[in-house]
């Protein structure tokens, strides 16, 4: 196994020492499935984002998969999770303040379906996402790479309380299959490029999702 370590500073001003899982559905707030039946449809956040404004919030929505938006930020953290979501790229960008912007290009699992018998397996509506998180500093994790054609599937996405009170700054983390990321970051904007798509699998072809991309652009 190589594992690729990933270590960045990015800001004089911080410190930054940036140093089949589908048989059944993930349980507690970490479960993105919402099938009708159980759970409600996503896209009812308590409040809005500060980083981003209200009207670009509410664009883009697909009944038939459930998802009423498609963009989405940290002010809807509770109501949204990545189990078993496929990521496909990831870009560190450096922008004109001290603090990058981290992007994740990503098939995001919009919902769960339940199997109707004779059928045994759940299927699921997956979109191509692009999550974006905003003034990313003390960076840290590893990817595991276990062939040359690895599939990096996100186990979690935790907001943690930092522990120097500096609650502006969470601190979060990404727990994969096979790769970790930690990192502060001051919140987080989620494009839904495309409708959701129902599939037999949480993840899309190349061709499906036009490849790897970082858009910051929601369908609709």
């Amino acid at each position: 196994m190589t594992e690729l370590s990933v270590r960045v500073v990015t800001s004089p001003r911080l410190r930054c020492s940036a140093t089949s899982r589908h048989g059944s559905p993930p349980h507690g707030r970490s479960c993105p499935v919402h099938p009708a039946a159980d759970r409600p449809p996503l896209g009812l956040p308590a409040g809005r984002g500060a980083l981003w404004s209200d009207a670009v919030m509410d664009s883009g929505s697909h009944p038939e998969s459930g998802l009423t938006k498609s963009v989405w930020s940290d002010a809807d953290f509770e109501e949204m999770g990545w189990h078993d979501a496929t990521l496909h790229g990831l870009y560190l960008q450096q922008t004109d303040d001290v603090v990058p912007r981290l992007l994740l290009d990503l098939d995001y699992v919009v919902r769960w379906v339940h199997p109707v018998r004779p059928a045994k397996n759940f299927t699921f509506w997956v979109a191509p996402a692009t999550l974006v998180f905003e003034q990313v500093w003390d960076l840290e994790g590893s990817l595991g790479l276990t062939n040359t054609h690895p599939e990096l599937e996100i186990d979690d996405v935790h907001r943690l309380a930092p522990d120097d009170g500096r609650s502006e700054w969470p601190q979060w983390h990404i727990e994969g299959h096979g790769f970790d990321l930690r990192f502060r970051a001051g919140g987080f904007r989620q494009y839904v490029r495309q409708t959701p798509r129902h599939t037999p699998a949480p993840t899309l072809s190349a061709a499906e999702r036009g490849g790897c991309c970082f858009t910051e652009a929601g369908f609709g």
